[in-house]
């Protein structure tokens, strides 16, 4: 069960908490537990809050859906805070910052990378088990898991707009210098500016995927959806045309820090997939290869790796998407920056849940976890890895010994708990079909002395 003595808590700011509570009591199957709003003189709104009767607890012994306890969805997380890369990765981060990093390094760093991998064991309410290697970024795994997202929300994006652009444009390290790290940090909020301007003027949506270039500085490949045309000559060009003049055009330049961009007219078919390919698909096999020290990688190796690598480095996100009457598909589960809690208290005080919104909200209420006594077991250390290595696999019954093992060399994994379960699964699914709330443990978490508006 979450409660207020949670790691995460003591960690996470109270009053960022209270933005996380205030926009859940937004949504319309939380009025049951909201009584009359008041606005403060800052747009600020408090709830008077109250609990109902408990609900029937869920069925699950993780208190999650199914649906969020397949492989590709696990949560891992190891105990305590997280190092910083420049200090997991010095000899990368060195190179970076200086502007060019080495194909040793580059090897050397994503072989290391791997090799944090925990590994897993789940055992389900049925007594069938599975132990295999959690996800982490740019593994090959996490990749395809994340090209599956960047497809889903191209998807959604076709499906909610009727005309498209394509949108390309480049670090300008000539201009904005050649520091690696401070180059990902600085196109990002590059990028973030941009699409803030064409959602705010255009009504746009978009899907976006950053790639490195071969010396490693950010490029972003991005599909703009509009439901009609921002200009109305813009109809007749074919698919694939590039746009060099008239207003759109001008509104991008004086808009966009670099002056390397290019915009096209795209066409619906083929989008799909198209920002997929951009993700860095092979990088463990580069890296397995066992290259010698002085070897020189591909052009295509190289940007798989620096892909992989600089956004970690750097700490930002390889895609970004926002869609607009549609729930995001997709979301990077484990990272919580300053800039969502950010989103949250703006639509907080503007009284209105969005699809964005709700795609932060679960990412804020997974990390919402603790220890439980379920039997899902992370294993860190590399000896007691390679030691369980050869038991991967799936179990129709585990044997008692593979769990005594993963007890005696691991920590259980959190869980988000009952009311995470019932909220992330309504978020999803129609209203014919949601659960209810199970009222007592939610008061318990949100109506503290701590947490009240």
């Amino acid at each position: 069960k979450v409660k207020q003595e949670t790691s995460f808590v003591k960690t996470f700011p109270l009053e960022k908490l209270k933005i996380v509570k205030n926009y859940m009591l937004l949504h319309d199957e939380m009025k049951p537990f909201r009584g009359p709003a008041s606005v403060s003189y800052s747009g600020e709104i408090s709830y008077d809050f109250h609990s109902l009767q408990p609900a029937p607890p869920d069925s699950c012994p993780f208190g999650v859906p199914l649906e969020y306890r397949m492989h590709h969805r696990q949560i891992v997380r190891a105990k305590g805070p997280r190092k910083d890369p420049k200090e997991k990765y010095p000899k990368l981060f060195s190179e970076a910052i200086s502007g060019y990093v080495s194909d040793s390094t580059l090897l050397s760093t994503f072989s290391s990378r791997l090799s944090e991998r925990p590994l897993i064991f789940v055992q389900y309410e049925t007594g069938e088990a599975s132990v295999f290697y959690g996800k982490i970024k740019g593994s090959d795994d996490y990749n395809k898991s994340m090209t599956e997202k960047i497809n889903l929300a191209s998807a959604a994006l076709v499906k909610n707009y009727g005309f498209f652009y394509f949108l390309t444009f480049t670090y300008a390290y000539k201009i904005y210098g050649t520091d690696i790290v401070k180059a990902w940090d600085l196109f990002s909020k590059q990028v973030s500016k941009t699409m803030r301007k064409l959602r705010k003027v255009y009504k746009m949506g978009y899907v976006c995927v950053f790639e490195a270039t071969k010396k490693g500085y950010p490029h972003a490949h991005i599909i703009l959806g509009v439901h009609k045309a921002a200009e109305n000559w813009h109809i007749g060009l074919g698919d694939g045309h590039r746009i060099k003049h008239g207003s759109f055009f001008k509104f991008i330049q004086a808009n966009v820090a670099s002056p390397v961009f290019a915009i096209q007219k795209a066409g619906g078919k083929g989008l799909v997939k198209y920002l997929g390919k951009y993700i860095s698909k092979g990088a463990e096999q580069i890296a397995k290869a066992k290259l010698p020290e002085s070897c020189k990688l591909s052009t295509p190796e190289r940007k798989a790796l620096l892909s992989c690598l600089m956004p970690v480095l750097a700490k930002k996100r390889q895609y970004r998407f926002s869609i607009r009457d549609n729930f995001a598909p997709g979301v990077d589960w484990n990272e919580v920056t300053d800039d969502d809690i950010a989103v949250l208290k703006d639509l907080v005080q503007m009284g209105i849940t969005t699809p964005e919104g709700d795609a932060i909200l679960i990412k804020l209420l997974i990390n919402l976890t603790t220890e439980c006594s379920c039997s899902a077991w992370l294993v860190f250390k590399k000896m007691f890895k390679q030691a369980l290595e050869p038991s991967i696999g799936f179990y129709s019954q585990a044997p008692p010994e593979l769990l005594e093992n993963f007890q005696a060399w691991g920590f259980p994994m959190g869980c988000p708990g009952c009311i995470v379960t019932a909220f992330l699964y309504n978020l999803e699914h129609p209203r014919s079909v949601r659960r209810p709330m199970p009222g007592k443990l939610f008061g318990e978490i949100l109506n503290s002395d701590s947490l009240a508006s």
